[in-house]
């Protein structure tokens, strides 16, 4: 029998911790929420260090008390054997191709800036350092606007893994300074997302999560 997801480890401002949390949501497993302040250096303490030796968020702990760490580990541990995995193989390997493409484009770019924009002193930038972020995440929203323009989500008609893993930092593109209205495929890929009925925004977590019924339980 798999263990049971119990507990997250999260940052709220994290789209790393928000693709875990949307996924819990779509498939109605609840787990005690619990926040670990980057800004004021939680993550490297002792306590949370024996979880996660990186200092690094989000962390998933399961009633065995197994701990799983990176978020496209979870998101894929969670998505397995559910309607958020498809069976064919060749869709199998392209939902871990976008999750892969999102850790090197997106969330190294789009996550970065958005990040960066919030809390500008938390590491020192050059204008070429946000100059090369600007084009890579540019060049990132261009290949996902080709894709999308083929098809309703990014494997296809079916909404997937792959979708949840993007839309954790391309949803908020605008705060990082990205300009989106070349992006009409992009901007509807986000609103079909948004439609789901088991969606919550980023700012939705409490002591628990979901912190309201969401209608998900989807598999």
């Amino acid at each position: 029998m798999i263990a049971k997801p119990t507990r997250l480890y999260d940052f709220p401002f994290s789209g790393n911790g928000y693709k875990v949390r949307l996924a819990l949501a779509y498939l109605g497993l609840s787990v005690e929420y619990e926040i670990v302040d980057l800004l004021s250096g939680k993550a490297h303490l002792p306590a949370f260090l024996a979880r996660n030796p990186m200092g690094q968020i989000p962390v998933l702990e399961l009633e065995d008390g197994t701990l799983l760490r990176e978020s496209n580990s979870i998101l894929f541990w969670l998505a397995e054997g559910t309607s958020l995995m498809p069976d064919d193989r060749l869709a199998r390997a392209r939902v871990v191709q976008w999750m892969c493409f999102e850790q090197s484009n997106i969330d190294k770019v789009l996550g970065r800036t958005r990040f960066l924009k919030r809390y500008p002193h938390f590491m020192a930038t050059s204008s070429t350092d946000w100059e090369q972020w600007y084009a890579t995440g540019y060049r990132a929203l261009t290949v996902m606007e080709y894709e999308l323009r083929k098809h309703a989500f990014l494997i296809g008609d079916d909404f997937s893994a792959a979708d949840i893993c993007l839309y954790g930092y391309v949803h908020s593109a605008e705060e990082g300074g990205f300009d989106l209205e070349r992006y009409g495929c992009v901007a509807r890929w986000r609103e079909d997302v948004e439609r789901q009925p088991w969606h919550l925004s980023i700012e939705d977590v409490g002591p628990t999560f979901p912190p309201r019924p969401v209608g998900g339980g989807v598999v």
